[in-house]
């Protein structure tokens, strides 16, 4: 009787622990499906407030926000004409290139290196029809590459190489002017570089707008170059102060975040996409399958829509509160995205964000040098102060966009520095960079003019 009593119990026992199995599992199912809703239902929330705001959510609709200029004439077309009819030398691009970007690390050769300045000149010279069409464009102003964005996240950008070239080629035909003595076509040429970044001012996508305020960054120092070698009349000075206040582009960055905004709602909806990037290893299909399964692709998806809208606040901030934000964003979103299966890496919006701060400063900071300047030659020196300057030459002095106090100056032994602080926000007294070092001591945003 025992053992019969013993063996009944033992049953039972079996028997709820198979219950105890049961009920967890579909606890477990439970939870992974309510998480799943939860992450789904998120997903599709946020994409109907981004809908109801306004802004473009599917490749279609974002190809016909990015819409022909209103003046109806398109600079991307000269721009494309151009490029087609560009040819590059077959040995030396990579130098032309480099002095183009960075004239400032040949500022010590004077004229240029032998080599250098006959790759320059055979370079410019050959180029003659694309230039002309160049300066036809930078009159245009606005732009609309034809690019299809209905094609979705992977679009092909074949236009970026296309003015990247253009851009350089107005560079260098400048800094050929300037060997030759030839202000006034020194002078059309940068206008006509900082023109042609026009075109790409309404462009929705963030590698366009980082393309545009870099090459913005390469014409100021070109101009920073000239303004060092010549002197300049009161016409020519306030031909280049009237090209550099046109170069602000307020909603450049913010239409780009729209567009990134887009082509991320693009990838999470059709995660299969990411087997056309060709720059990374995609997860096995059944991985795939399987993330996307239990709406660990939705939930990823949330957090970088998430992100997105903190830039698109953060824009929305006066700028010396923008680094901050900046820095904090991608502290948070870093850590939480440490781990994506969709989109490993994504550093370039918070990088455009920091650029444009620092385009801001850089052509705040020329338009101050261009006021010195103009100053200069009326009273035969240079300002005491930049107080001066105001309001005849300048309406009002402006502010550092890195931390809201007035741009600083100093005066030197044969020229000045204009200068703002920069990211790190520590004045170091006008210190330059070195082009190309990144890390190490802290420098500021200059604009240097020595004779």
């Amino acid at each position: 009787m025992s053992s019969e009593t013993e063996r009944t119990a033992k049953q039972g026992r079996r028997v709820r622990l198979w219950h105890v199995l049961v009920v967890a599992a579909v606890v477990l199912v439970g939870v992974v499906l309510g998480l799943r809703w939860h992450w789904v239902r998120g997903f599709r929330k946020r994409v109907e407030a981004i809908a109801a705001a306004g802004y473009p959510v599917t490749p279609r609709a974002l190809d016909a926000w990015y819409a022909w200029p209103e003046s109806g004439e398109n600079a991307a077309g000269w721009i494309d004409e151009a490029g087609a009819r560009l040819t590059l030398p077959k040995k030396g691009y990579d130098r032309l290139r480099e002095l183009a970007r960075n004239p400032v690390l040949h500022a010590h050769e004077d004229p240029l290196a032998e080599d250098l300045n006959s790759l320059l000149i055979e370079h410019v010279e050959a180029n003659a029809e694309a230039l002309d069409l160049l300066h036809q464009a930078a009159t245009v102003g606005g732009g609309r590459y034809p690019i299809d964005s209905s094609e979705g996240f992977f679009t092909p950008l074949p236009h970026v190489s296309v003015y990247d070239q253009s851009h350089c080629l107005l560079c260098l035909e400048a800094l050929l002017c300037m060997g030759r003595d030839d202000t006034d076509g020194a002078v059309r040429a940068i206008e006509s570089a900082l023109g042609i970044a026009g075109s790409l001012a309404s462009e929705p996508i963030v590698l366009s707008q980082n393309l545009r305020l870099r090459s913005q960054r390469s014409v100021l120092a070109v101009l920073e170059r000239l303004l060092c070698r010549q002197t300049l009349t009161e016409a020519q000075l306030g031909r280049l102060e009237a090209a550099v206040l046109e170069t602000r582009a307020p909603d450049g960055v913010k239409r780009a975040l729209v567009g990134d905004q887009c082509m991320l709602v693009d990838l999470f909806t059709r995660p299969g996409l990411i087997y056309e990037d060709s720059l990374r290893k995609s997860p096995h299909p059944a991985i795939l399958e399987a993330y996307v399964g239990l709406g660990l692709g939705a939930r990823e998806g949330n957090v970088f829509l998430d992100m997105i809208g903190e830039y698109r606040r953060i824009i929305e901030l006066p700028t010396p509160r923008r680094v901050e934000a900046v820095k904090g964003v991608e502290t948070e979103y870093n850590a939480r995205l440490k781990h994506s299966v969709l989109w490993p890496k994504y550093p370039w919006t918070g990088m455009v964000v920091r650029l444009e701060i620092e385009g801001m400063a850089r052509q705040r900071a020329a338009t101050v040098a261009l006021a010195i300047e103009r100053f200069r030659l009326k009273m035969g020196r240079c300002p005491e102060t930049l107080a001066e300057l105001a309001p005849e030459y300048l309406p009002t002095l402006p502010e550092d966009p890195f931390d809201g106090a007035l741009l600083r100056s100093r005066w030197l032994d044969g020229g000045y520095v204009v200068y703002s602080v920069g990211e790190d926000g520590v004045d170091d007294d006008g210190k330059e960079r070195p082009p190309g070092e990144e890390d190490g001591e802290t420098y500021d945003v200059t604009f240097m003019v020595l004779r």
